[in-house]
């Protein structure tokens, strides 16, 4: 490894570490420092839940991107049979759709607005969503 790498990982490591020092451990002492002497042989629970909970938020995020990472390889070979069925079935739909509206049909308006009502899009808002009370 060159000093270039070890100064990276070494910067990586001091950027991390302070994520977790000006996050996590203020967290954690918001919920210990109030509590009674004598409920302090408790505490492990709430410690074990709010680690607990942030290894497996990360976990499903780090498994999330992993297969968002893996989905772009497969597509991305340029032999997948994936990917070429895809070009070819989205070119074929493109080039229809461009002659039909070259002739006049309205089909692809037709088209664009089943999509729209059936996906749930039309008034979708991210912030309203958001601000929901929803369970999950």
């Amino acid at each position: 490894m060159s000093w270039v790498d070890l100064s990276f990982l070494l910067g990586l490591g001091l950027s991390g570490s302070l994520h977790c020092a000006g996050m996590c451990g203020p967290i954690s002492c918001v919920y210990s420092v109030p509590v009674r002497q004598n409920a302090r042989k408790k505490l492990w629970r709430y410690h074990a839940h709010y680690v607990g909970g942030r290894f497996l938020a990360y976990g499903w995020i780090v498994a999330l991107m992993g297969a968002v990472g893996k989905s772009f390889e497969i597509l991305a070979s340029p032999h997948s049979p994936i990917r070429q069925a895809g070009v070819w079935i989205g070119g074929g739909v493109m080039i229809a759709g461009g002659l039909a509206v070259l002739l006049g049909q309205s089909w692809p308006e037709k088209i664009n607005g089943w999509i729209i009502r059936t996906s749930g899009l039309k008034n979708f808002s991210f912030t309203k969503w958001s601000l929901s009370v929803a369970p999950w």
